[in-house]
């Protein structure tokens, strides 16, 4: 199941970041990032309630415009988010059925 990620922008202790909407996942997934230019770092947060998100998997200063990651031990049924310096032109996340 491939699902597009939806972000909007917010401030987080004074810094503009670009956070997507929250996807509850079946599981391990893959992670797929487009930027208009590289030098973005992104956080994936997970949450068991859908409320109170920590640090997953965190990336700075990635030198290429276009992420794919596999993301491996997220429990099926939490919540994950994205959150990115920049906002991405496009986010997919691809999960088993």
């Amino acid at each position: 199941m491939l699902t597009e990620l939806v972000f909007k922008q917010v401030e987080e202790a004074g810094v503009i970041r670009h956070v997507s909407d929250p996807v509850q996942v079946t599981g391990d997934f893959g992670l797929q990032l487009k930027f208009i230019a590289s030098k973005n770092d992104f956080y994936i947060l997970h949450s068991m309630d859908g409320a109170d998100y920590n640090i997953a998997y965190f990336s700075g200063n990635t030198k290429t415009d276009v992420i794919n990651v596999p993301v491996r031990g997220i429990i099926p049924g939490m919540y994950i988010k994205i959150s990115a310096n920049t906002e991405p032109a496009s986010g997919k996340i691809l999960m088993s059925e």
